[in-house]
């Protein structure tokens, strides 16, 4: 397809592009933070921004190539997708080689299966769609997928299919001036970003992996290269062009420092370093300090494998994580393996990459079209058969067979018996029977819900249940972070509490979360986040010592000080609310039993299980001591001492103990013999773990007469 050369266009400013060498730095700084946050090195946890810097550049980039050729004529849509492939397919094909022969090896059936699917997935540019569906991309857990990262190649590719069409329409729908063109432009820019900020609220997994809730970044770039490519638009000053060179700079490295994790993203909040990257593309054609750093020679060449780069860091990192057997690498095998993904890089980058993409084998375009379905076909087969065969099940022994079996069906979570409607609030047991039980809290209440509803049936009793994830089961304790169920917490669990309290059948009241973390703030990495108790309900009514702890915080320019300052509030904000609850349920003359936290691990225990089962080791390594699990929770169990709560049972309010259950003979077990485990990650019960606490609570005489 050629489009006309007699469209109306603005002449360009430049008969051919420019080279700008800049543009390979800022690439190679874009790598940096994705390879630091895959790594989890400390200080990159904003790296995911990285991505969103690729999309940017891609944009610009790709509209200049398109519109600069539309302009004199010689654009054709086939060459161009022509070109995209070779550009991404001969590197991907080797990764997806050299990872399956190592997974093959490594991976246990259930991830090999997996991995199978993410070869299919891939070479179709569908995997974003693939890991939305599997998981979040900050859990623990989405490191270890061998290809998790090929979801932006997806959305690139997506987008390389899609925007040279609209580009296309606009070009002939508005006779091609500039200016209606970047109105043209403009107006998918306001909805998809108007999409991201009602995604990330409501589908904050399908907000991060959909084209949609990305294209406002592209665009972002695209406007770019239609400015710069207008013969009529205003010339900047180099005294201009650095000035947005280095406001560029100071944007994206605030952004890098301050933005964490658990921010949404994309959002508003990604509005800083994307519009610090625009200032910084057109700001860093002037010959200045920023030039010449991005500009330095290595920093060019890292940018140049970039793309081999970028694609063979993941699997390092998740397949040497799967030898090792380890969730987190220390610094030497970082360096060890990024290194080595750096130079797999470069070699792939001077003899398939390079060599591809100047067609240096003179294919024509039917040749290359025969070679790129062909050779994707043939890898979509084998990701189809490693999957259909349920990751080559056939490798493992019957021994190995009965013993992952028994991992996968023991350490799985259990179906929560209330329906979800953005809060968990229903009555579970003998349905004809009034609640006279309670259960209320997060995620670490409802690992619990599935056990008691069993329990309760058998005893024709009932049990009133509310809570969430995330959502502390204390009156008017609130963080203002920017996570959406915290909102959802905020409106629905001070109702929720006073309701049970006010129930004049319920007698007994369960209390259970993950108290520690919320004690010391520790819920989203590296970040505290700031808990503070509200007596009125309102977001900005902080009493004098509240404001006055944050007023400390904010002040501090020591890192480990201003934790401590968040810490000391945290802890106070707590006690407070505590002690507000605990007050509410004596009013009305409520039993309240809290149920303490269990021993957490730093590893999801059912998947290293199936790893040693795999490699046919033993599971001496997946256990803690009860001296670990007390220091673990030293704070939890200080602020129970200094409210005289105790596993008394004459007490209205008493204490819990899992370790009882979990940790006899001073040793806390994950799992029982036969492999059945009593996690379903790192840190929830299984519904085997959270029946052994369950259990021994039904048969306490004082509780369940």
């Amino acid at each position: 397809m050629q489009t006309s050369s007699q469209t109306q266009l603005n002449p360009p400013s430049v008969t051919k592009l420019d080279y700008r060498p800049e543009l390979e730095g800022l690439r190679a700084l874009a790598l940096i933070l994705v390879m630091g946050f895959h790594a989890q090195i400390p200080g990159f946890e904003a790296g995911f921004l990285g991505v969103d810097l690729f999309f940017v550049l891609s944009g610009y980039l790709i509209t200049r190539l398109i519109y600069s050729q539309v302009i004199k004529g010689t654009f054709s849509l086939a060459k161009f997708y022509t070109r995209r492939a070779w550009r991404l397919f001969p590197t991907l094909w080797l990764v997806i080689l050299a990872s399956t022969g190592f997974a093959y090896y490594l991976l246990s059936p259930i991830l090999l299966k997996d991995f199978g699917q993410s070869i299919v997935a891939s070479l179709l540019f569908v995997s974003n769609f693939l890991f939305w569906h599997e998981s979040g991309y900050f859990q623990t857990e989405s490191l270890d997928k061998v290809l998790i990262h090929t979801w932006s190649l997806g959305i690139e590719e997506q987008f390389y299919l899609l925007f040279p069409l609209l580009l296309l329409a606009l070009i002939h729908q508005k006779k091609a001036s500039t200016r209606s063109l970047i109105w043209g432009l403009t107006l998918p820019f306001i909805l998809s970003l108007a999409f991201t900020e009602w995604a990330w609220r409501t589908q904050p997994s399908l907000n991060y992996y959909l084209l949609l809730s990305r294209l406002w970044t592209f665009i972002c770039g695209a406007l770019i290269a239609v400015y710069e490519l207008n013969s009529n638009k205003p010339s900047l000053s180099i005294r201009a062009q650095n000035a947005f060179a280095y406001l560029g700079t100071v944007g994206l490295l605030g952004s890098i420092l301050l933005y964490d994790h658990w921010m949404p993203s994309p959002s508003l909040l990604t509005l800083l370093p994307i519009f610090s990257m625009v200032l910084l593309i057109i700001g860093i054609q002037a010959t200045g300090l920023i030039n010449k750093l991005l500009c330095f020679k290595p920093l060019r060449y890292l940018g140049l494998i970039s793309y081999s780069a970028y694609l063979w860091h993941q699997p390092c990192l998740a397949l040497s994580r799967q030898f090792l057997i380890q969730d987190r690498l220390n610094t030497s095998q970082i360096t060890i393996v990024l290194g080595m993904s750096l130079v797999l890089a470069q070699l792939t980058y001077i003899f398939v990459e390079r060599p591809y993409r100047r067609n240096d084998l003179k294919l024509s375009q039917r040749v290359s079209l025969r070679i790129l379905v062909g050779s994707s076909l043939m890898l979509i087969a084998l990701g189809s058969f490693i999957h259909l065969s349920q990751g080559m099940s056939s490798r493992l022994s019957k021994a190995q067979h009965t013993q992952l079996d028994q991992i996968h069906h023991y350490g799985r979570g259990a179906n929560h018996p209330c329906p979800y409607d953005g809060f968990y609030s229903c009555q579970f047991g003998s349905p004809e029977i009034p609640a006279t039980y309670a259960l209320a809290g997060d995620s670490h209440a409802g690992m619990y819900a599935g056990a008691f509803q069993r329990a309760l049936n058998t005893k024709g009793l009932s049990m009133a249940y509310a809570g969430d994830g995330w959502c502390i089961p204390l009156v008017d304790l609130y963080t203002n972070d920017f996570r959406r169920n915290q909102q959802v917490c905020q409106n629905q669990m001070t109702p929720a509490l006073h309701k049970i309290a006010e129930s004049p059948q319920i007698h007994t009241v369960f209390l259970a979360a993950t108290w520690t973390h919320y004690i010391e703030g520790k819920r989203h990495g590296r970040l505290l986040s700031p808990y503070y108790y509200k007596k009125d309900l309102k977001l900005n009514a902080l009493n004098s010592d509240d404001s006055q702890l944050i007023k400390q915080a904010t002040e501090q320019t020591d890192e480990q000080t201003k934790e401590q300052v968040i810490r000391q509030q945290n802890q106070r904000a707590f006690t407070q609310a505590l002690t507000a609850t605990l007050a509410l349920f004596k009013k009305h003359q409520k039993r309240v039993i809290i149920i303490a936290p269990v021993p957490e691990y730093a590893f999801s225990v059912p998947k290293r299980m199936a790893q040693l089962s795999f490699r046919n080791l033993g599971f001496d390594s997946i256990s803690q001591s009860l001296t670990q699990y007390q220091q673990d929770h030293r704070l939890f169990f200080e602020l129970m001492r200094q409210q005289d709560i105790s596993a008394k049972s004459t007490q209205s309010i008493s204490l819990w103990p899992t370790d009882k259950q979990l940790c006899p003979q001073q040793h806390c077990r994950s799992y029982q013999a036969q492999a059945q485990a009593y996690y379903f990650d790192s840190n929830h019960l299984s519904p085997l773990g959270a029946e052994q606490v369950v259990k021994a609570i039904m048969n306490s005489k004082s509780i369940f007469p």
